[in-house]
């Protein structure tokens, strides 16, 4: 099997330039992309991160400038590899910051695979959607767990306030 991985701009944050290399140029702003990952060549597509909902949403829950253009879509984004968002079949995530999460719910056929320690941000992952689905969550393969819509309560999952990651063993 031969898998082609392909960079998708899902739109830029503004950060401070320190944030990119620490302690150089304080105190000037400038944008960094928003990046997904399509793999295709794989019994389905795969997707890794999905961006953020809106410009607004970064605004609102992180407090940072954010744009997006409508060829920064992910609907565009996709289109240009002749995919739509239903055909997504797995979505992995690096972590559950509000720029890598945003468009699960755009993701509709998607199985959403992530690390066991992310488990924790689960519900923080449903404000920022702005919406309750519902989860069921099982263990998988060794340090990574999936997670799959399903009929069951997202309360088993253990929550933490938004924009505190313990670190855990």
């Amino acid at each position: 099997m031969s898998l082609t991985i392909y960079p998708l701009n899902l739109g830029e944050v503004e950060v401070d330039f320190s944030f990119l290399v620490w302690q150089t140029t304080c105190g000037n702003p400038t944008y960094v992309p928003a990046t997904a990952w399509l793999i295709t060549g794989a019994d389905k597509p795969i997707l890794v991160d999905a961006g953020f909902r809106s410009a607004e949403d970064v605004k609102a829950y992180s407090g940072l400038n954010a744009r997006q253009s409508s060829e920064q879509t992910l609907e565009a984004q996709l289109s240009r590899h002749n995919l739509k968002p239903a055909d997504i079949g797995y979505l992995v995530h690096t972590h559950l910051h509000l720029d890598h999460c945003g468009l699960d719910d755009q993701l509709p056929n998607a199985r959403i695979l992530l690390h066991t320690q992310q488990r924790r941000s689960f519900q923080f992952l449903s404000t920022i959607a702005r919406t309750s689905p519902s989860w069921s969550v099982n263990s998988g393969i060794g340090s990574s767990c999936s997670m799959k819509r399903a009929s069951c309560s997202p309360a088993s999952v253990p929550s933490q306030p938004a924009g505190i990651h313990p670190r855990t063993r």
